[in-house]
């Protein structure tokens, strides 16, 4: 809202100022003027501004990303260099492991939750073992218990303390287990239902001497197994309190298309190394390698519904 100020000039007329006893002489005429300022509110004026929104351009759209390095290969089990990754996210998202790790904490992409210890979906249990066992010990290595190893294998007792030397018979140790729990009605991106039975398929190709990667989780756990299609069990050795419990759930893998091959096959199949299913916003169309990878929308996506990618 804008004002005006407008100005009232008043001039006052001349007045006779006369003395007594004086004789009369001529009128001094004095003049004065006042200013007199008034503030007069404006009208405000609407404006509208009529704005044509760019129309969505018709047909497919196509963004072009360049990478530094082409992926050697697009099986999870068989490379981990950065541009395998990043394609990895693109079609199965989290990257095989099915997390995300943002905010120094991890968020998990196909499941219900992290489990803890504090909500009962992980839990401890104290168990006994003897000779013969196979247990974490409490440096962190995987040992089989014997009386006769020298040094002493040293473990850690149920309920925890100071370690104990390993001397024969029964030792009560704790061992931990976790409960994972898949989103309901998965896909892989062929149409193909994803259930716990490929996750329990990729923790024993991950078990399998011919698959490369880390395998310092697979060594430490004593069963991985589904209980139904939503849910697997991870339990790990005596004495493997790892810290990270959370994330011991094993991204699934295609079993309906990687079955017929064995590990060491799945290394150069095509179904593993050039065109893997998955169950991100995108899948592979094409790889001219050497050239160019072109991908797009899954429309099995489990996000579709939310218009996404």
């Amino acid at each position: 809202m804008f004002s005006k100020v407008k100005s009232l000039y008043l001039l006052i007329v001349p007045s006779l100022i006369l003395a007594a006893c004086q004789s009369a002489g001529t009128p001094e005429a004095v003049v004065e003027t006042l200013v007199v300022t008034e503030v007069v509110e404006a009208t405000p004026v609407e404006v509208i501004q009529v704005v044509t929104p760019t129309p969505e351009p018709g047909g497919p759209r196509t963004l072009v990303i360049c990478i530094g390095r082409e992926p050697e290969t697009l099986y999870p089990y068989g490379g981990e260099v950065l541009s395998t990754l990043q394609i990895l996210e693109a079609i199965a998202e989290g990257g095989w492991d099915a997390f995300d790790n943002n905010s120094f904490a991890y968020q998990p992409i196909i499941l219900e939750k992290l489990p803890n210890l504090a909500d009962g979906d992980a839990y401890l249990t104290v168990v006994t073992v003897s000779e013969s066992d196979t247990v974490v010990d409490a440096d962190g290595d995987v040992v089989t218990l014997d009386l006769t190893a020298d040094p002493p294998l040293m473990l850690v007792p149920a309920g925890g303390g100071e370690p104990l030397p390993y001397q024969g018979g029964e030792f009560e140790m704790e061992q931990l287990s976790a409960t994972f729990q898949l989103l309901p009605d998965l896909l892989w991106s062929d149409g193909a239902p994803l259930t716990a039975a490929d996750s329990v398929y990729a923790f024993n190709l991950l078990a399998d001497p011919d698959t490369r990667g880390l395998k310092q989780t697979v060594e430490r756990t004593a069963s991985y197994q589904a209980i139904d299609d939503l849910t697997t069990v991870w339990t790990g050795l005596p004495g493997f309190l790892d810290a990270e419990y959370y994330i011991n759930f094993f991204g699934p893998a295609p079993e309906h298309t990687w079955g017929k091959y064995t590990a060491a096959e799945l290394l150069e199949a095509e179904a593993s190394h050039l065109k893997p299913v998955g169950w991100g916003p995108y899948m592979i169309d094409e790889w001219v390698q050497g050239e160019s990878m072109t991908l797009h929308k899954n429309p099995n996506y489990f996000r579709a519904a939310e218009g996404l990618p």
